[in-house]
């Protein structure tokens, strides 16, 4: 007799699927990493990025970043950078001695031969990094601080180490509040003034007076002419118009020294 099962429920002969974590075969995961390896340190990031030959913006900035914390200019200055803005600290001197050699004393061209050599050394770097690093104005005001002694002691007739400091001091002071309620020169510009203030002041403070207006005038017109051609830069180099002007102020003080007898 067969007995048939109506009710009879299929049964799943399939095998039960195992967890993960039942699993008799599964690799234990990978502990979390902790919080300290999981922050990649800036030092890692950088050795990283050089040794996969990156050379993107940021990575040059985070180096130029990390010799000097508060000095980034567009970019790190090369050997190229030094030979023409060498080439260009020469064209300054000769200029701006060609011009005291017609009007000023011969014991005052040392004087304006750094000048010239100085503004144009730092305006061509500034020209290409938008930044005058410290270190360079630390070299540069050095170099000027020697020399106004140098030459005071030489020619002792003539007091120009208290125009000097006058005049420093006072470009100095111009500058600041200049940068603070227009923002128009940076903080570069700021301590760079001072040096050719002094050293032009020691000729004459009307020759250091003039400097600083020939500067501004020029800086104004750039940045008219700019705004004009459709540029959206905000800044220009300050400091390539201040090798500019140290020509035009020693030109234009030695001319009318001459006509006016002053």
């Amino acid at each position: 007799m067969t007995t048939v099962l109506t009710d009879t429920v299929p049964i799943d002969i399939q095998p039960e699927a195992l967890l993960p974590t039942e699993h008799p075969d599964a690799e234990e995961p990978a502990p979390l990493p902790s919080e300290a390896a999981e922050v990649q340190t800036e030092e890692d990031y950088l050795e990283s990025a050089m040794a996969h030959d990156t050379d993107s913006a940021e990575v040059r900035e985070k180096l130029e970043d990390e010799s000097e914390p508060y000095e980034v200019g567009l970019r790190p200055l090369t050997g190229q950078d030094w030979l023409v803005a060498t080439v260009w600290g020469i064209v300054g001197a000769l200029a701006t001695t060609a011009v005291s050699v017609l009007f000023l004393p011969v014991h005052l061209l040392s004087l304006t031969f750094v000048l010239g050599a100085g503004l144009g050394l730092l305006g061509y770097l500034d020209h290409c990094t938008q930044l005058i690093r410290n270190r360079h104005n630390l070299v540069f005001g050095a170099a000027a601080a020697l020399l106004l002694v140098a030459t005071q002691v030489i020619s002792p007739a003539g007091a120009i180490l208290v125009p000097a400091l006058i005049g420093g001091a006072a470009s100095f002071g111009f500058m600041l509040v200049l940068a603070v309620f227009t923002k128009f020169a940076g903080g570069g510009d700021i301590k760079l003034s001072p040096i050719p203030a002094a050293l032009l002041a020691a000729v004459s403070p009307i020759a250091a007076m003039m400097w600083l207006l020939f500067t501004f005038t020029l800086c104004l017109v750039a940045m008219v002419t700019a705004r004009l051609a459709g540029s959206k830069t905000k800044h220009v180099a300050m400091a390539p118009f201040m090798a500019v002007a140290a020509v035009l102020a020693i030109g234009v003080y030695g001319s009318l020294a001459q006509v006016l007898g002053i």
